[in-house]
């Protein structure tokens, strides 16, 4: 059964709202699908929008008081699921940053190239904030990240110490980390972008 009517949905959501299971299945059928195609535009990942749509409902089930307020359900549905995605993408691109930091870090870590060619759009954001970082740190980063060179080598050719390019380096994974998290809807841009090209 479907509710095509404002006012029917109006009467399922209040049927929600006050904790009826049967009701909130024939929301989830109603709105699943639209759903799970809209998350897939913005993360690109059939799996992570499986697991955002069940995120989405999930916390739709444990605030349903809420929703005899919400006048407009697709776009209250849509809202917190895009809220969900980007916080997925920050958390993407965030642990793509330590990884990265990781690679520079260890002499003897090998990287899979094809993965990350294949995960170009994510690095987007994070090759802008690197952009944006101080110079020093950034040639330490760049050095140690794109160049592969070991801490001891950076801090030859900077007249450096290897504390020094250690801290270099903490401070622009800090310092990324925070730009990133500063622009979560740069982050959705790029997935909109990428996915209409």
């Amino acid at each position: 059964m479907l509710f095509n009517h404002s006012y029917e949905e109006k009467d399922l959501l209040s049927l929600v709202a006050e904790g009826d299971e049967k009701a909130f299945e024939i929301v989830i059928r109603q709105y699943g699908g639209h759903l799970h195609d809209f998350i897939v535009k913005l993360t690109r990942d059939s799996f992570v929008a499986d697991e955002l749509v069940q995120d989405t409902f999930l916390k739709i089930w444990q605030t349903r008081e809420g929703l005899v307020f919400v006048s407009n359900f697709k776009a209250y549905l849509f809202t917190i699921s895009r809220n969900l995605a980007i916080n997925a993408l920050k958390k993407t691109i965030k642990t793509k940053m330590y990884h990265s930091q990781w690679l520079a870090e260890s002499p003897d870590a090998t990287i899979d190239r094809e993965a990350e060619d294949n995960d170009t759009w994510k690095w987007r954001l994070f090759d802008v904030a690197v952009e944006n970082l101080p110079p020093q740190q950034k040639k330490v980063w760049v050095m140690a990240r794109h160049e592969r060179k070991k801490y001891h080598e950076i801090a030859a050719e900077l007249h450096l110490t290897r504390e020094t390019v250690k801290k270099y380096l903490q401070f622009a994974a800090a310092a990324i980390v925070k730009y990133i998290e500063s622009h979560p809807e740069f982050c959705l841009l790029i997935a909109l972008v990428f996915y209409n090209s």
